[in-house]
This record gives structure tokens, C-alpha cells and sequence, in this order.
């Protein structure tokens, strides 16, 4: 659920104005223009409690609004507090809770890790998404899982580039039948003409995804490890650049 805090506080705050306006009697002093602020407000706090899925109190708030839109004063008060005790009352019901600011940009994040991975990786998208999400909401374990899931596509797509099967079969193996079939690269006659070139890339990679699969991937298959703020993120940053430089060569 999306959840505007500013905006809602902007939205419960009009109506502690309007309710103090609607007691005091201001409505005969103020301007139309006040009203016209006021019911863009309501229109806002409508919004708000749509998204929270308060309809009954969505659809009060649309009314107040238009109401001080047309007639250019203060609803009666009985209304305005009927509302406010209403919103308080079912946001009783809810547990919300903050991201760091500093993690604002992985939540939902498109693209996370930059769009030469997802056009070539599309199947990795709402694995890297959930990374991100995850990893915003501080549930760090769950991030490295879905980025453990993330290396599994990128292996199974290098694998396919050697004719090596992925299908049911254990990342040790995988990676075995990778370097071998690398290893064989310089005895293929029909090898390309930058062939030295793949062949340190190709090692590389394997190489890095043997590191991988020791350090994190084991451990988070098999429900042994619990992972930290720090070592979620360093695992995340990890991963994003190894699947980037996968990416400049291969694709699904």
C-alpha cells in the first residue's frame, strides 16, 4: 500500500482548520477564496483515503470539499467532526511503517539495476524489483534471497551460451560443464576471431559466480544465514555490477 504521509498530515490538518473555523464561527469572516483552498484540500484528503482504503470516509471528505466549493463556507461541525472521528477511529486498524530516507530509492525502484539488464534480462525484473523493495524495508534476508534468484537467471543464460543444461541440475555442476566448455574454446576450429577475448570474459564470469555460489548462495538455499543491513546492501551492489557486466554480452 502507498501511503503519502505529508499529504495526509497536510489532509488532517484542514480539517482541524476547517472544524476550529466551523466552532469559532470564522466562516463569516473568511474569504471564498479560503473555502476554494479549503475544498482543494478535502479533494486531497479524498485521495489520501482512497488509498488507504477508507471509502466510506473518502467519499465524506469528496462531499465536505464540494460543499465549500459551491456554497463558499464552513459545512455544520457536527459534519466535520463525524469525519475526523471516523478517520481516527479506522486508523486504529493500521501499522505503518517509515522508510529510511536513505533507502527511499530501492523501494519499487524501475530499473534498479539499469536498463541494459532489464531489456536483456526481462525475467529478472520482479526479482531485482523485490531486492530493492526488500531491502528498503529493512527485511535484508529476503533481499539476498531474491537476489540469489537473480544470479540463478544469469546462470542459466550463460549456461545456455555454452550448450550447457541448467535444467534440474545443481549450480556446482553447472558451473563445472561451463568451464570445461570455456576451457575448450581455443580447440574449436570454428572459433571466432576474438575468441582469446570471450575466453577471459567467459572465465571471469564462471569464476565470479563459483565466488557466489561458496560466500552467499549455499547458505541462502539451504536456510542457514541471516543477513544484516550491511551485508544486504554490499551483496545487493554485488550483484547489480556482476549482472551488468553479464549483460553488455549476453541476453535471454
Amino acid at each position: 500500500m502507498r501511503f503519502h504521509a505529508v499529504k495526509a498530515m497536510s489532509a488532517l490538518e484542514t480539517i482541524a482548520k476547517i472544524e476550529m473555523a466551523s466552532i469559532f464561527g470564522c466562516e463569516q469572516i473568511a474569504s471564498p477564496t479560503f473555502y476554494e483552498v479549503l475544498a482543494k484540500d478535502f479533494q486531497e484528503l479524498q485521495i489520501v483515503l482512497d488509498e488507504l482504503g477508507l471509502k466510506r470516509q473518502a467519499d465524506q471528505a469528496g462531499e465536505l470539499g464540494r460543499f465549500m466549493s459551491a456554497h463558499k463556507r464552513a459545512p455544520e461541525v457536527r459534519l466535520i467532526q463525524n469525519l475526523s472521528l471516523l478517520i481516527h477511529h479506522d486508523l486504529d486498524a493500521f501499522a505503518f511503517e517509515a522508510i529510511p530516507r536513505d533507502r527511499v530509492e530501492y523501494y519499487e525502484a524501475h530499473a534498479l539495476f539499469g536498463d541494459e539488464v532489464e531489456d536483456n534480462f526481462p525475467t529478472i525484473a520482479y526479482d531485482i524489483r523485490e531486492a530493492g523493495t526488500c531491502y528498503a524495508f529493512d527485511r535484508n534476508t529476503a533481499c539476498v534471497f531474491h537476489l540469489m534468484r537473480v544470479l540463478e537467471v544469469g546462470l542459466t543464460v550463460l549456461a545456455k551460451r555454452f550448450s550447457v543444461s541448467s535444467n534440474h541440475v545443481n549450480w556446482e555442476t553447472i558451473i563445472g560443464h561451463i568451464e570445461k566448455a570455456i576451457r575448450d574454446i581455443d580447440k574449436d576450429q570454428a572459433r571466432p576471431t576474438d575468441w582469446k577475448d570471450q575466453r577471459e570474459f567467459y572465465s571471469q564470469c564462471v569464476s565470479h559466480f563459483r565466488v557466489l555460489k561458496d560466500a552467499w548462495r549455499n547458505y541462502t538455499a539451504h536456510a542457514r544465514a541471516r543477513y544484516g543491513s550491511r551485508e544486504a546492501h554490499e551483496i545487493l551492489i554485488s550483484v547489480r555490477g556482476f549482472i551488468q557486466q553479464l549483460a553488455t554480452r549476453l541476453q535471454e
